[in-house]
Parts: structure tokens; C-alpha cells; sequence
């Protein structure tokens, strides 16, 4: 199990490495090795809101807020 974080983030990285949970900046051209993706970005990337739509759409699990849900289905 290896999860994906968008953007390094304080909370999320120490909640993360607390549970000695496996995780890494996401590398978009490997989506598929990630068990779950923590979309927690605020910035518009046409590139990256693609790839995880994809992800998302082939079955992968996602985490975010409402503003993260808003610019993957929204923009």
C-alpha cells in the first residue's frame, strides 16, 4: 500500500508518517501504484485534474475537500 499526496503538506505528512503509512509526492505517470490519492491542492493543473479523473474513473480511491471535488468535476 503506497499512498499518492498531490502537494507536501504538514497535517497530512505527519498524520501519514504517524501511522507509518507508506507515501510520496504523486508521479502522474504511475498512478496505478498508488491504493489512494489525497487530492489536496488548490491550484487548477489541466494535467494533473485529467489524471486523476482517470484514476478515479478506473477505480482508484481519492480523498479531498469540496474545493478539490469542485475543480476535478467543475472546471
Amino acid at each position: 500500500m503506497k499512498v499518492g499526496l498531490i502537494r507536501e503538506e504538514y497535517g497530512w505528512v505527519r498524520l501519514l508518517e504517524q501511522e507509518k503509512t507508506p507515501w510520496e509526492i504523486v508521479n502522474l505517470t504511475r498512478l496505478d501504484d498508488y491504493s489512494l490519492i489525497i487530492y489536496n491542492s488548490k491550484n487548477k493543473d489541466q494535467n494533473i485534474e485529467e489524471a486523476i479523473k482517470n484514476y478515479v474513473n478506473g477505480g482508484g480511491a481519492l480523498i479531498t475537500d469540496a474545493v478539490g471535488l469542485r475543480n476535478l468535476y467543475h472546471s
